[in-house]
């Protein structure tokens, strides 16, 4: 192989890690977004629980004689499970937020890996 053919190679090379960076960018774009979306579901979950719990509290210090104790017993079960859905929710949030990090540093290390290939690759020429 002549000399040329070898840089070529290695300018695809180059171009290989650049693309790989842009799809990782990429990757993290989404991870964020999908933790923006698992933070806002999270949050209105919890104020969503917040009121039944509200609700139920009032109905409690009111005394209401139409008010059965099975009421009482369904909302407070929707509640526990609002609670675990939202910690569900907050483990999802954890983990692509840190994806979106992860990833975040792998373009970075990409792109900075790419330009020394083809700074490299201009001392050569």
């Amino acid at each position: 192989m002549e000399e040329k053919d070898l840089i070529q190679i290695k300018i695809e090379e180059a171009k290989v890690v650049f693309i790989l960076a842009e799809i990782s960018i990429i990757f993290a774009g989404f991870m964020f977004a999908s933790s923006g979306i698992y933070w806002t579901t999270m949050v209105q979950t919890m104020e969503y629980n917040t009121n039944i719990n509200n609700k139920v509290l009032d109905l409690t210090l009111h005394d209401y004689s139409n008010l059965t104790k099975d009421y009482i017993q369904k909302s407070l079960n929707l509640s526990t499970q609002l609670v675990e859905f939202t910690k569900s929710q907050s483990d999802l949030y954890k983990i692509s937020f840190y994806l979106g990090w992860i990833f975040s540093a792998i373009s970075i290390l990409g792109i900075g890996l790419g330009k020394y290939l083809i700074s490299k690759l201009k001392k050569h020429q």
